[in-house]
């Protein structure tokens, strides 16, 4: 992996193309939710301080991300093959290693 570090590498958008219908959706995608530095979610997670504050604000990201990925594959009708290549991983799927577990809720998930 230290090998790659700074490396050109391939990026989403060098594998989908420019006129691909679902582009401005990925950009859109990108820009309303970004994935957020990991890092300081691990150090807010670990401060009890911080820690109920900043599971509410994710909880609030996971679900806006959770809805606009439901509204564009039941309009797309993507496979979750598709939904993950265009879109990566949801974010509260990425929280799972470090240590965020969820439970679901009639209106969402509920990050704990």
């Amino acid at each position: 992996m230290l090998a790659l570090t700074g490396k050109d590498l391939l990026t989403r958008y060098d594998c989908i193309d420019p006129d691909d219908p679902l582009l401005p959706s990925v950009q859109l995608h990108d820009r309303e939710f970004p994935c957020p530095d990991m890092a300081a979610i691990t150090t807010g997670l670990n401060t009890p301080a911080d820690r109920a504050t900043l599971l509410a604000e994710l909880t609030l990201q996971v679900n806006a991300e959770l809805v606009f990925r439901g509204q564009l594959t039941a309009k797309e009708t993507l496979s979750v093959a598709a939904e993950m290549f265009y879109f990566g991983r949801p974010l509260f799927q990425l929280l799972l290693p470090l240590g965020v577990r969820f439970r679901e809720m009639p209106d969402g998930l509920l990050l704990l």
